[in-house]
């Protein structure tokens, strides 16, 4: 509760500095979506707001209702790897919402977890409906680092476990530059990231 007043309290602020879309999310203990949660959030993020649904639908105990809720509540997109650790591994998943979306007129699937240009390309290829993808672009680089501290839990695992003192992942623009998109059917909102709101 404390956490949802805080989300609530901070989403007008943000709106005011120019952030002009959320990607929330919010669970009951059950797994389903929080919906009560969700309108809360939906009501500080004020009209005209771009809402994204993140991937607390990966963790539901049911996707496709996660999804039919979420539609219901106007939320323009769902982030999603289709419930699994890589987008690659949720195709069935990743097939049945986009059906939902194609049949209902329901909010984008953009799919997420593991997406680059080789995944995306078989993705188009197995899933003829997926159109939006979600992608960080990492990649390992040298760091520049000459030292690191190898005891700190947070730290590039390289550098804790022995392996290298040297290579951190970073994003890359090559590999980002490596898919070139179409244009989508519905651009999106600049958003602000919040975390998951776990009932």
């Amino acid at each position: 509760e404390d956490e949802l007043a805080l989300l609530c309290a901070q989403m007008p602020v943000l709106r005011t500095a120019g952030t002009d879309g959320f990607v929330i999310g919010a669970l009951t203990a059950d797994g389903a979506l929080d919906t009560a949660a969700m309108r809360r959030l939906i009501a500080a993020a004020g009209p005209g707001a771009g809402l994204t649904l993140h991937r607390a639908i990966d963790v539901s105990r049911d996707p496709r209702s996660a999804y039919r809720a979420a539609a219901a509540l106007g939320l323009d997109t769902v982030l999603t790897s289709g419930a699994a650790a890589h987008c690659l591994q949720g195709e069935g998943v990743l097939r049945a919402l986009l059906d939902e979306r194609d049949r209902t007129g329901g909010p984008e699937v953009l799919i997420g977890a593991g997406v680059n240009a080789d995944v995306i390309t078989a993705l188009c290829v197995r899933l003829p409906g997926a159109r939006a993808f979600h992608m960080s672009g990492k990649a390992e680089m040298e760091s520049g680092m000459r030292s690191a501290a190898r005891t700190c839990r947070w730290a590039c695992p390289a550098w804790t476990n022995g392996t290298s003192s040297r290579q951190a992942p970073m994003r890359s623009t090559r590999r980002a530059r490596r898919w070139t998109p179409r244009p989508h059917p519905r651009p999106y909102k600049k958003a602000a990231l919040f975390r998951a709101v776990m009932a």
